[in-house]
């Protein structure tokens, strides 16, 4: 893209709008695909998109482009002008206002350095180190641009660099997941990966079957993250809480959860994809959402905040859009070792992730979904046979409560692209052991 801030200066040079507000966005990513242990699909693309929100008074139009040669920015601020004209009102509209001016960036490498020959040369080596398994995944990097801008002033910019590598192995009619999520091309560690994949297949040799019913579980960091994936926008947005289905309305304050559990979002560590504005550029801080089990209150965007007369809290996650979530959250480690939680477990379930979850019930936080990619029966603190599929039927805010042990040890869980739109955000996540988790049917 032209430089962000020349164009959209130039648009606002000749504006006839009230107000006006862009957002640029540069996407440059590139993906390699592999199944049955070799590759298959080799895309590298830039997407570039200009958002444009004209306004008069409370009227908004919003158009957006791929292009950005001048004649397309004028036609589309022109067409943002034109369906401002003819918009109804919005009352809850919050006016504009000047976040000054910034430039900030977190690349720890610049994948859009990396070649795919690198990529492949380094997914190779992990193929060949496991041949005695077939292989499916992907291996993702990219590098996003954003920018921000309005008429009042606001002129911000933040760049990041970013990986996710994926892979699902097959041995003996059984699948086992890893994922790692990366900052640099150097976090991807080839011997912890087979470790971690064949200490798990050296258990599927003995397969089994249980009973519908409640269980203790320990929840590796990714099956726990899809909770608290729901958790975000089903409880502590504000735009739930308006719009009536979070379950904390009226729960704030109070005793809810474990009172092991602890969670804040941390847009500003840096070990994690730190961004200090947000979508409307407002200053993003480290905030408390659940102190030993107690939740903290609700995060806010300009829109929810101005409806509820409180301050936002800096959590617009997209251009123009009014849904605010936390993307930075950090669990508590714990006191116990995850190999000391397995064997403290007299009779329990291993789950390395979940799939195909769903909301039931949202002011209750009821979800459903099955077990994937590595299920294990553990007994008398052994993990002793690999079981099959497992659908699961819970109310969250009692397995959350039935906490009874959470790890020293945490994972990084991102994804950074979201329909081909960059967004900054990890969950730091520990291991963490729940009694009676309720598991409805068996898919064998």
């Amino acid at each position: 893209m032209k430089n962000f801030k020349e164009i959209a200066r130039e648009v606002n040079g000749i504006r006839n709008s009230d107000g006006l507000e862009v957002v640029g966005i540069d996407n440059s990513f590139s993906l390699l695909r592999f199944a049955n242990s070799t590759f298959h699909q080799n895309v590298e693309n830039t997407m570039t998109s200009l958002s444009i929100r004209s306004r008069y008074g409370k009227k908004t139009g919003i158009v957006s482009t791929e292009r950005t040669d001048k004649e397309s920015f004028v036609n589309t601020l022109r067409a943002s002008e034109e369906i401002a004209k003819i918009s109804p009102e919005d009352p809850e509209l919050p006016p504009l206002y000047n976040a000054g001016s910034k430039d900030d960036r977190f690349v720890k490498q610049d994948f859009s350095l990396i070649s795919q020959e690198e990529k492949a040369k380094t997914a190779a080596s992990i193929l060949k180190g496991l041949s005695e398994c077939t292989n499916f995944g992907s291996f993702y990097t990219g590098k996003v641009k954003l920018g921000i801008f309005n008429s009042e002033g606001t002129e911000l910019s933040y760049e990041f660099s970013h990986g996710q590598f994926n892979i699902v192995s097959i041995k003996n009619d059984y699948a086992i997941w890893y994922s790692k999520h990366l900052k640099t091309l150097n976090d991807i560690n080839i011997d912890e990966i087979k470790d971690k994949l064949y200490e798990k297949f050296a258990h599927t040799s003995k397969r089994t079957d249980i009973e519908p019913g409640k269980y203790t579980v320990i929840l590796e960091p990714l099956a726990l993250s899809d909770i608290l994936g729901f958790m975000t926008y089903l409880g502590f947005s504000a735009k739930a809480k308006q719009n009536g289905f979070s379950f904390l309305i009226e729960k704030t304050g109070k005793q809810l959860f474990s009172k092991m559990l602890n969670i804040t979002d941390d847009p500003e560590d840096e070990s994690l994809f730190p961004m200090k504005f947000d979508f409307e550029g407002v200053s993003k801080h480290k905030m408390e959402l659940i102190r030993n089990g107690v939740p903290m209150g609700f995060v806010y965007d300009r829109k929810t905040a101005l409806k509820d007369n409180v301050k936002s809290t800096g959590h617009c996650i997209s251009p123009f859009g009014s849904f605010p979530m936390p993307a930075h959250l950090k669990v508590a480690s714990g006191s116990v070792s995850y190999r000391d939680m397995i064997k403290d477990t007299p009779h329990g379930i291993l789950i390395t992730r979940f799939h195909y979850t769903n909301i039931i019930n949202p002011n209750a936080f009821d979800m459903t979904g099955m077990t994937r990619d590595g299920t294990f029966l553990i007994e008398n603190g052994k993990i002793t046979a690999a079981l099959p599929n497992l659908r699961f039927f819970q109310n969250m805010i009692e397995a959350l409560s039935n906490i009874e042990e959470i790890s020293t040890e945490t994972e990084d869980i991102g994804e950074t692209s979201f329909y081909d739109m960059g967004q900054p955000g990890l969950f730091r996540v520990p291991y963490v052991k729940i009694r009676d988790f309720n598991f409805i049917q068996s898919s064998k």
